[in-house]
């Protein structure tokens, strides 16, 4: 029965002291640990690097660059759920404050359920997939922060 008790002390006394501190994650991706008192430090003193629009590598096109050829079969399939390749060059100009005619497609590969697609984007190379019919950069959750 001593034994018992001891145990469940030990463990009382270690969840408490485990819990009074929590660890949170910021927006630019650095570790934080909440103390109890109201305090904070950081546990990550570098923040984690994501990738930026500076470190996506060149792409140099030649002037008479034309772009591949897509499956007609599957393009029409999937113009019923605008997730065609002119769709996916909508997106990215949205999301990279450009217009489509400077995105250029370097490489696609496609079935009914997903693709690939290698993208020149004034200048840098992005890389974009789909899923389904829905589009997202790849490396990125198309779900979001949540």
């Amino acid at each position: 029965m001593k034994k018992v008790f001891l145990i469940l002390t030990c463990l009382l006394v270690t969840s408490i002291s485990i819990g009074q501190t929590l660890i949170a994650k910021t927006e630019d991706g650095r570790r934080v640990v909440l103390n109890e008192d109201k305090t904070w430090s950081f546990i990550d003193l570098e923040p984690t690097t994501t990738k930026t629009e500076e470190n996506y590598p060149v792409c140099n096109l030649p002037a008479d660059f034309e772009e591949p050829e897509v499956d007609r079969k599957i393009q029409g399939w999937l113009k019923k759920f605008d997730a065609q390749v002119e769709d996916l060059k909508k997106h990215v100009a949205v999301d990279n404050g450009c217009s489509v005619d400077k995105i250029k497609v370097t490489s696609v590969s496609e079935q009914k359920g997903n693709g690939n697609y290698v993208l020149c984007v004034k200048g840098k190379e992005m890389r974009y997939r789909r899923t389904g019919s829905v589009f997202h950069r790849q490396g990125v959750s198309p779900i979001g922060k949540y």
